[in-house]
């Protein structure tokens, strides 16, 4: 320790050095990954907690809305890159559920770690320990949280703990709560997976140039997930690629009442609408991703109102 010190300095300079570094650019590997293993370049993920906390700044109590960090980034970015995720689980949670949120959440995942004292004394409970906190400290700088295959392993672990660290005196008064849960979040899984294949159904009709069963997908997603605006997107689209244009521009103010900060939505709403709303629609879309160069050169490129609009 003396002689890193001795090296790099005293330990301030050593903090200061290894936060430039964190901020800075990543190595160019020119194909070898190698060349980053010694780099502590967090890829911009410093620009993404910041959005993330500027979010939850704004919206302590109750976040800005699941799914509504992407929307953020558009706004609030340093750089033109896209980005989905903050790459930090309980940064992105305190931005879009609030403190509600990630005060649930923090109870969910420190249960296993307040039963490791019971159960430190089981064969591999050590092991679940290890590798359940290695998850909880990965998933603050990337976002592989949101595999499945990387969660339920470490969901795994630590309900492995909990089971280890059980007292049979009390297991039994409590045993049928898991089930009535589990049951009531497996029908809520298997209503949104219902409602998410309809959606994909409806995108690959419309790629595919099959508008009027894109239309019908995409009615029977919006019936399924009723609190998305992802299937007025589709409906819309598809309405607009079918010469229905007054029924379009309809469904997509629908939808932009229903999701006001998604950019893509006003864009689309401008593409199918008359003069005065197509003029509020760019300017709110320029708004809400004001980095973006394609939404003015999409204005200047659309028809006149009136015209033929269909692409």
């Amino acid at each position: 320790i003396a002689g890193a010190f001795a090296h790099y300095g005293s330990p301030i300079s050593v903090a200061h050095r290894a936060y430039r570094s964190i901020s800075s650019n990543p190595p160019r590997t020119n194909g070898n990954l190698n060349q980053r293993l010694f780099s502590l370049s967090s890829k911009g993920r410093v620009a993404q907690w910041r959005v993330a906390l500027h979010a939850f700044e704004n919206h302590p109590l109750a976040g800005v809305g699941p799914g509504g960090y992407e929307q953020q980034w558009f706004l609030h970015r340093p750089a033109s890159w896209k980005v989905v995720d903050a790459h930090n689980l309980y940064l992105e949670t305190l931005a879009e559920t609030g403190v509600v949120g990630m005060v649930l959440l923090g109870l969910a995942l420190a249960a296993p770690l307040a039963a490791f004292r019971r159960a430190r004394r089981e064969p591999f409970a050590a092991a679940a320990l290890a590798a359940y906190v290695a998850y909880l400290a990965h998933a603050a700088v990337d976002w592989d949280w949101e595999l499945s295959g990387v969660t339920l392993g470490a969901l795994l672990c630590g309900g492995a703990l909990l089971a280890a660290g059980r007292s049979d005196s009390r297991a039994g008064r409590w045993r049928s709560l898991p089930i009535v849960l589990g049951a009531t979040v497996t029908l809520a899984a298997f209503f949104g997976l219902a409602g998410n294949l309809a959606i994909s159904s409806a995108r690959n009709a419309l790629q595919s140039g099959n508008y009027a069963r894109a239309a019908v997908d995409a009615r029977r997603a919006r019936f399924l997930a009723p609190w998305s605006a992802t299937p007025l997107q589709l409906l819309g689209d598809a309405q607009f690629r079918l010469g229905q244009t007054f029924e379009a521009s309809q469904t997509l103010q629908t939808a932009v009442s229903k999701e006001s900060r998604d950019w893509t939505l006003w864009l689309d709403l401008a593409r199918v609408s008359g003069s005065s709303t197509r003029t509020t629609a760019l300017a709110t879309a320029e708004r809400l991703n004001p980095l973006d160069p394609s939404i003015a050169a999409i204005g200047r490129s659309l028809p006149p109102p009136g015209g033929d609009t269909r692409p």
